[in-house]
């Protein structure tokens, strides 16, 4: 993303530490497009998911019996809100079929990991992130990424509306919610690694996002109030217009 571009999510920061909507249980609950099956590709090594607890509960429903990799580097930019260490465990041991021994929560820092940043700051640890990955790629592993949209983009570069991948879909709303893209590593003209698509066979990393969240549903909401509103608005006007005489 351009700095102009990063700089804009700040406007609606991130969504804080949000839920899933209505859409997303029934998302995780594989009643909607997504499919168990989506999944089941080859067996994917490691999996690194965001500390946001929309992420985490796609983690555990895309991987059911597997072993979780949080990383902060993976959460969404600006992120407004989030659960310490110690928290955290505890929300984790509150989940049905209490999930604390499926999710390494090692790299969490005790204190906040969240927080406003610069653009530079928040490709900065992304970078770091795909530079980790492309080790494990190298050495013939293939590892998933479960995160947020605005730092998935940065991932695959920007994702320019020119050219955008025919496997990823279309650039509008892209990355769609709870969607594996298949994905390789690889290294732009100023030397940054980014994600971009990729063929079954030649895929090292799968790109995850959280299921649909209740900010999300409650902008929907907004916008469709706001629609409602306009059409109200121009609705009166042309009644208080005078008829035309013929």
């Amino acid at each position: 993303l351009t700095c102009v571009a990063m700089a804009k999510s700040k406007l609606k920061l991130a969504d804080a530490d949000v839920l899933p909507s209505a859409t997303g249980e029934r998302q995780l609950a594989y009643q909607l497009t997504t499919q168990p099956d989506d999944f089941q590709g080859p067996r994917v090594h490691r999996i690194y998911c965001s500390p946001l607890r929309r992420a985490l509960l796609t983690a555990l429903a895309a991987y059911p019996g597997r072993k979780l990799v949080v990383d902060p580097r993976l959460c969404e930019v600006n992120a407004k809100a989030g659960l310490a260490k110690l928290d955290l465990q505890k929300w984790l041991a509150s989940l049905p079929n209490a999930q604390t021994e499926r999710v390494d929560l090692r790299r969490l820092p005790a204190g906040i990991w969240w927080g406003p940043e610069e653009p530079e700051d928040a490709r900065g640890r992304l970078q770091s992130m795909l530079k980790e990955a492309k080790k494990l790629c190298d050495s013939g592993k293939l590892i998933a990424f479960v995160g947020h949209s605005v730092a998935m983009r940065e991932i695959a570069g920007g994702t320019p509306l020119k050219n955008f991948p025919k496997s990823w879909g279309t650039p509008r709303g892209w990355p769609k919610n709870f969607k594996p893209y298949c994905a390789r590593l690889e290294e732009d003209p100023e030397g940054r690694l980014r994600a971009v698509a990729a063929s079954d066979k030649a895929t090292t990393l799968i790109l995850v996002r959280h299921v649909h969240s209740a900010a999300q549903a409650a902008r929907t909401a907004e916008k469709k109030a706001q629609k409602r509103a306009a059409e109200a608005k121009k609705s009166r006007i042309l009644r208080k217009r005078p008829a035309r005489r013929a």
